[in-house]
């Protein structure tokens, strides 16, 4: 190992990632993948600075697990074509392996949100993003959206609004890669290749069009 990656391993065995804080109790965590993670984070907010950030899981039973990544992708576009904000969606994806052999898919979806973003709209936000994921999740699969709660998980789903004009931002934006450094946990998936259980996506250009709620 080199002097550098050795330095980096030590700096992360004290819940450091370059200039971030991340969560160290819930799982080991990746190196390579928390390179991507930090590129992706980075890439999403300077795209969409005002923007909600969306956590959930999504489940693919073991019946429909064959080329389960490129229906995530298919599922990443549709969903972008039932939203008003289509323009300005960004994914961050991990992929692992439940203790009975389902796959399933942390997700990190960040989204434009107005300059103006009040809790009551995260909340609007957060319960329209549901109620769209559980139409087209199931969709994409060819599963009957009446399984739609055995296959989305918002348990633990949080809204993270950043807003660079608040003096909180910062700290918000710390504290959303802490909550998303879980994605970078190595995952149980069998593969060698990391772009199998870690990827990111992006929608069309958002600058090409702006939310009229802004």
């Amino acid at each position: 190992m080199s002097n550098k990656k050795s330095a980096e391993a030590k700096r992360l065995e004290r819940g450091y990632y370059k200039s971030y804080s991340v969560d160290i109790d819930s799982g080991e965590l990746s190196i390579p993948l928390l390179q991507k993670l930090t590129a992706g984070f980075e890439n999403s907010i300077r795209r969409l600075p005002n923007c909600y950030v969306f956590r959930f899981k999504l489940r693919v039973p073991k019946a429909y697990q064959q080329d389960a990544n490129k229906k995530l992708n298919k599922w990443f576009y549709y969903l972008s074509k039932k939203i008003s904000v289509s323009e300005a969606m960004n994914m961050i994806w991990a992929k692992d392996m439940s203790d009975d052999g389902s796959v399933f898919y942390h997700i990190a979806l960040f989204f434009r949100a107005p300059r103006n973003a009040t809790e009551q709209g995260a909340l609007n936000a957060k319960a329209f993003f549901t109620k769209t994921i559980k139409a087209t999740w199931p969709h994409i699969l060819f599963i009957s959206d009446s399984n739609a709660d055995s296959l989305c998980s918002f348990t633990s789903a949080t809204i993270i609004p950043l807003n660079p004009s608040k003096k909180s931002y910062n700290q918000d934006a710390r504290y959303c890669f802490f909550i998303l450094s879980k994605l970078a946990r190595k995952s149980r998936y069998p593969t060698n290749n990391l772009d199998d259980v870690f990827g990111i996506k992006y929608s069309r250009n958002p600058n090409k069009r702006r939310n009229r709620s802004e």
